[in-house]
């Protein structure tokens, strides 16, 4: 059973903060061999957020949620993470429900942004996310993918909501 938290990153322990940056670590930098700056300045400023899902005390499913200061920027949610220890459960289901469900409590009216690497495709069209593009950077191929979305206060307004999952 995942235990899942969706915490302002005010609401995070030491061990949280720890484990998050350690799971980003081991599949970003280690796994994919991408060495990056994966610690960014972003983790702990203004209404960012972290959703982090736990099994036996055990960080496996992880996404950062980053809220922009300005108004038409989208929510971007990125460094989604699902743990070797945890793949093949369909966990990734559950954590983008989890992220999208904070984004859509916090910020029902702004729009999403979402990246991941390219053979992850096929699961935007499960989560609603069908049109998309790919482009590659010095190490993996990425896609991300977006979909129109109607503004509640205006009918006739559509917003752009891109993105792409795990």
């Amino acid at each position: 059973m995942i235990q899942w938290q969706d915490l302002h990153h005010s609401e995070l322990t030491v061990h949280s903060l720890y484990a998050l940056l350690k799971l980003r670590c081991e599949v970003f930098v280690v796994e994919q061999t991408c060495p990056y700056q994966d610690i960014d300045g972003d983790d702990l400023v203004g209404e960012n957020r972290h959703i982090l899902g736990w099994r036996d005390n055990e960080l496996v499913a992880y996404a950062r949620i980053l809220k922009s200061e300005e108004d038409f920027d989208p929510v971007v949610i990125g460094r989604v993470i699902i743990s070797g220890r945890a793949r093949g459960e369909k966990m990734g289901y559950q954590l983008m429900e989890k992220t999208l469900d904070a984004c859509q409590k916090q910020w029902p009216d702004k729009a999403l942004y979402l990246g991941a690497q390219a053979h992850l495709q096929s699961s935007m069209a499960i989560l609603v996310l069908p049109r998309s593009r790919t482009f590659t950077t010095k190490t993996a191929s990425h896609t991300s993918a977006w979909h129109a979305k109607r503004n509640r206060r205006n009918s006739n307004t559509l917003s752009i909501v891109t993105g792409l999952v795990y």
